[in-house]
């Protein structure tokens, strides 16, 4: 699980991933041999029960900024890795106004309609809701609304199909993911920490986050072990 990336003067944080730090781990995926899947492609093989390449690993961008396209999509294109971005429909070409003031995230620029439709195919979009909003705090009706309207927004306004959605800030309920298969969702990520198995329902998959100030070899970790945190061994 991403967020942003950057170049330049823009400091490495949790949310936000240097580019260069971003080839790297897209050159160890290739060189550790795992094989990178459409997260669309990973829900058709699980619900058809069919196996799973060894070694499956999903690339999946939260939110939809700017240096999506301009800085993550060429390196995806350049190591051959799909990824699936989560759009925040109601918010396209606007920017970051979720988060709280002074949030690293706050106020930055999100995708237009017009540069979503120009991504490139490594690319597939998923839904992230309309906006943002934390699902299982509202009622059934507005969870409904978010979920249902995101999909056909992005359908309507790319002409990509949309299968999967992203929890925003990961939140969800078993009344939650029942809504997300009622809308139309083959499958929806939660940000739980975790590898998924074919014993992990699809409404409720889990994510490992990886943080802008990731080393490496704690990337690498963070891949073999399913863990978003990876501790220090003590001496």
């Amino acid at each position: 699980m991403y967020h942003a990336f950057s170049a330049g003067a823009e400091p490495a944080s949790r949310f936000v991933l240097p580019a260069a730090a971003f080839a790297r781990q897209l050159a160890l995926l290739r060189r550790l041999g795992y094989q990178p899947l459409r997260l669309s492609r990973y829900v058709e093989l699980r619900a058809a029960g069919a196996p799973v390449p060894r070694r499956a690993v999903i690339v999946t961008i939260d939110d939809g900024y700017r240096d999506t396209a301009t800085l993550a999509a060429p390196l995806l294109s350049r190591h051959d890795v799909p990824a699936t971005l989560f759009v925040v429909s109601q918010r396209v070409g606007e920017a970051n106004t979720w988060d709280a003031p002074g949030g690293v995230l706050r106020g930055r620029p999100l995708l237009t309609w017009d540069e979503l439709a120009a991504l490139p195919s490594e690319l597939e979009l998923g839904s992230h809701t309309r906006t943002h909003v934390e699902l299982p705090r509202v009622d059934d009706e507005a969870a409904r609304a978010e979920l249902s309207g995101s999909r056909t927004d992005i359908e309507e306004r790319t002409g990509r199909p949309v299968t999967t959605v992203a929890y925003p800030h990961g939140a969800t309920s078993a009344g939650v993911e029942a809504l997300a298969g009622a809308a139309g969702y083959a499958g929806a990520c939660s940000a739980r920490d975790g590898l998924n198995t074919a014993a992990t329902p699809l409404h409720a998959l889990r994510r490992i986050e990886i943080e802008g100030t990731d080393s490496l070899p704690v990337f690498a970790l963070k891949l073999w072990l399913g863990r978003r945190r990876i501790r220090a061994r003590r001496r």
